[in-house]
């Protein structure tokens, strides 16, 4: 069970082996699963964060509209 202080921001210059991790994932994208079976919130939520950027790294969506289909990205996509 998370403690209180679980939900604490760590920023990079606090914890280095968040700035490691960020230099190991230089180049990759964020992945951004979204499960809905509303397209609708599917647009919102990419329009919402069109312009995220965090650490210089992109985001990559992935939609899906049932459960299923979840599951399927979530094997193919390992990471």
């Amino acid at each position: 069970m998370p403690s209180s202080d679980d939900n604490e921001l760590i920023f990079a210059a606090e914890d280095s082996s968040m700035e490691q991790e960020n230099s190991t994932h230089k180049n990759k994208s964020w992945k951004i699963l979204i499960v809905d079976d509303e397209p609708s919130i599917h647009e919102i939520t990419q329009l919402s964060l069109k312009d995220f950027d965090f650490t210089g790294r992109p985001l990559t969506f992935f939609n899906a509209y049932s459960k299923k289909e979840a599951i399927e990205i979530l094997n193919k996509e390992s990471d």
